[in-house]
């Protein structure tokens, strides 16, 4: 492995993730990537649900740019329909995108990212595979659930305000300060002393997501909605917060999970990973 892309793959502590998860095999990728491919076997576990033993064949891309682009996590053996939260290039759908974002922004290696989001995701559909029923509430693939999960992040009470603290997250704090309140009051943010408080308090809490980030995110958020921004039903909607929504990342929400090795296969102890 180049120098370069062993010194990446160290920051992002890719030698901590097999030390944990020894199944993968690492193969390097032209443009200084690396590939992980495996198949682990492992107990599933949720707190307050059954523990489901199952093993999924993965790869994990590694880009050169990674932690600042995702992993990009495939299941490669076609048990999971392309219909169920995947992407466009048949990689998981793993959350929303500010999730994961301020994720790797906030914990830039491998392990946590595959732990709280992988893990979920894997063990909701083994649960839905086995039982035949969702375990938890997740996120629809639609606009409008995206930026009702946003919604939540930021505590914005509507969809309209969510797209405001959006569009002032991607600006300067100066020229942020100068524009209208996204609560509608006709002040500009300087002037709103409840939401330039929640403003400030944002800009602190994600912090580590750059400006330019939230502009390209409320660019794509806009343009998917220009046919709808005429319409305020669709906008000024309370975004549902079903309570399991409120604390978790997408297939995770409201649980403690872990993915530990069952018995008979390595040792048998149950190992939780929360």
């Amino acid at each position: 492995m180049r120098r370069g892309r062993a010194q990446r793959s160290s920051a992002f502590g890719l030698d901590e993730f097999l030390e944990s998860y020894p199944d993968f095999a690492v193969r390097p990728e032209a443009g200084g990537g690396v590939r992980l491919v495996g198949r682990p076997e492992r107990v599933f576990t949720a707190e307050g649900l059954p523990d489901i033993p199952d093993a999924f064949q993965l790869e994990i891309a590694l880009s050169s740019r990674v932690p600042k682009v995702a992993p990009r996590v495939f299941e490669t053996a076609g048990r999971i329909p392309a219909k169920y939260h995947k992407l466009d290039d048949g990689s998981l759908c793993l959350s929303s995108p500010l999730r994961v974002t301020l994720a790797l922004r906030t914990t830039p290696r491998l392990l946590p990212f595959f732990e709280d989001f992988v893990i979920a995701y894997l063990y909701r559909y083994a649960h839905i595979e086995k039982f035949k029923k969702d375990p938890w509430p997740d996120i629809k693939h639609s606009v409008a659930d995206l930026i009702g999960d946003y919604a939540r992040l930021l505590g914005a009470s509507t969809h309209r305000m969510c797209l405001g603290y959006l569009e002032l997250l991607g600006m300067k704090r100066r020229i942020a300060n100068k524009k209208p309140c996204p609560c509608g009051s006709g002040v500009c943010v300087a002037r709103c002393r409840q939401h330039h408080r929640r403003l400030n308090a944002l800009r602190q809490r994600f912090k580590v997501v750059p400006r330019g980030w939230f502009r390209a995110e409320h660019a794509v958020l806009v343009r998917a909605l220009e046919g709808q921004l005429r319409k305020r039903s669709t906008l000024d909607v309370e975004p549902a917060k079903p309570r399991s929504l409120l604390r978790f990342p997408h297939h995770a929400h409201g649980r403690s999970l872990s993915m530990t090795r069952p018995t008979g296969v390595g040792g048998g102890q149950n190992a939780g990973v929360a």
